[in-house]
């Protein structure tokens, strides 16, 4: 059965396609934040957005629109860039304004700072509510945003996935954990500042430890088999579906924490100029607070921040775990150079630095034996990646290489992408079907 991408998004669809836009232009996305205290929802953000390169610290609150929306709209995105200190607010639409009010929205854009955008889909100019923020062919980035589009839907699936295991196993304390810790890896989103989430996301881990390792124990053990019998599912297949999301979210994790260590080094580059400002008492112990917070965070931690503090790529790195995690499946070929080139188009980091940034990993969550391995001298691949994201990185490989068979390019492993890709297949398949006409 074929599968084809919406023609006529709906809500959470066209959610899907900004995001994956967003991405091909260069930004590191945090898509459906959702900020709780205790059971209630406070609010639900669409995407931030973060630019790579020397825009960085401009960070984007987009909120997608699939359907009409109006003035007051433009007022609420308002109201949460300003409670959450956010640079730039975007409305991104396929439509105009509601009854025609164009240049009305247009003048409150001006005074707010909220912009709209209409954005049709699959169109030629994907650029929403600013300018790209690297320098990508034309034809590669329309390709990145369509596979990134199939990643954004497949995720999404497997965070359905995953709440309907939950509901459905309330007795059990490792699933709940797992619950807990998402709601956790949300919350830290929120706070105050950089060195303040680094310490949620860290409390996060220590209340939930190696949870994707807990799931695999607790399926094993229902179904009478080894984990490496899991794992070797959730690596490589679209089985258990919601472990494979909770696998994900421990790597948003550290993407979020390597991101926020930039984000504080920045800061730390203009302490002094900010103490000498801080006039108020309040002002000076908010400043020595976040100081204090940060002697205690881990050493690897600190280490991997002054690595990143002295690299001339910095502000480029975050994006780059971006891409390669959740859009490059995680893995790059060795036996030919284009993977790590690829890499270093998209993110503009120059190409024998790719690797060697990839290793900062390394540094900020010392692994045993590291967190890469060799595959038949044929590939690089990430530990604990989970099969359907490896499958995403098999999508874009195919689209962006024009293979017909992985094997063309990946002669011993092609076996083994060919199953990746038939991972995320399998779990868009159902829900992106076409019928073919008889």
């Amino acid at each position: 059965m074929a599968i084809s991408l919406p023609e006529k998004p709906d809500g959470k669809e066209y959610e899907d396609y900004v995001c994956a836009c967003l991405v091909a232009l260069g930004y590191f996305t945090e898509s459906r934040m959702i900020l709780r205290k205790e059971s209630t929802e406070i609010l639900e953000l669409d995407i931030v957005a973060t630019p790579s390169g020397k825009t960085y610290l401009q960070r984007m609150l987009c909120e997608a629109k699939s359907g009409k929306w109006g003035f007051h709209d433009l007022f609420k995105v308002l109201g949460w860039t300003t409670y959450l200190g956010i640079t730039r607010g975007c409305i991104v639409s396929p439509t105009s304004p509601s009854s025609g009010h164009e240049k009305a929205a247009r003048a409150i854009a001006r005074r707010t700072g909220v912009s709209y955008r209409v954005l049709p889909v699959m169109g030629d100019d994907i650029t929403v509510g600013a300018d790209a923020c690297t320098d990508v062919p034309k034809k590669l980035r329309l390709r990145f945003a369509a596979n990134a589009w199939y990643k954004a839907i497949s995720e999404r699936l497997a965070f359905i996935e995953f709440t309907k295991y939950c509901k459905s196993n309330p007795d059990s304390p490792v699933v709940q954990s797992a619950r807990e810790y998402e709601r956790a890896l949300h919350n830290s989103f929120f706070g105050r500042s950089p060195v303040g989430r680094v310490r949620n996301l860290y409390e996060a881990y220590s209340a939930a430890p190696n949870i994707s390792g807990q799931c695999v124990a607790l399926l094993a053990g229902r179904a009478g088999c080894s984990e490496r019998d899991i794992w070797n599912k959730v690596n490589d297949t679209s089985d258990h579906l919601w472990v494979q999301y909770v696998m994900l979210l421990e790597h948003k994790a550290r993407n979020a924490i390597i991101k926020n260590a930039l984000d504080y080094a920045l800061i730390q580059g203009k302490r002094k100029k900010t103490k000498a400002k801080a006039k108020t008492l309040k002002a000076r112990l908010r400043i020595a607070w976040a100081e204090a917070l940060a002697r205690l965070l881990p050493q690897s931690f600190k280490d991997g921040m002054e690595e990143l503090r002295k690299h001339e790529h910095a502000k480029r790195i975050p994006y780059l775990f971006h891409v390669f995690v959740e859009y490059m499946g995680g893995f790059y070929g060795t036996g030919d150079a284009d993977d790590i080139e690829l890499l270093a188009q998209l993110t503009e980091i120059p190409a024998d630095k790719v690797v060697a940034c990839l290793e900062m990993l390394n540094v900020f969550f010392p692994f045993t034996r590291g967190w890469f391995f060799a595959v038949k001298g044929e590939l690089v691949c990430m530990k604990m990646t989970p099969g359907f994201m490896r499958g995403a990185g098999c999508f874009f490989r195919h689209s962006a290489y024009k293979l017909k068979d992985y094997e063309d390019r990946y002669p011993q492993m092609g076996w083994l992408l060919a199953k990746w890709h038939n991972a995320i297949y399998a779990v868009l398949e159902p829900y992106l079907k076409t019928v073919e006409s008889t």
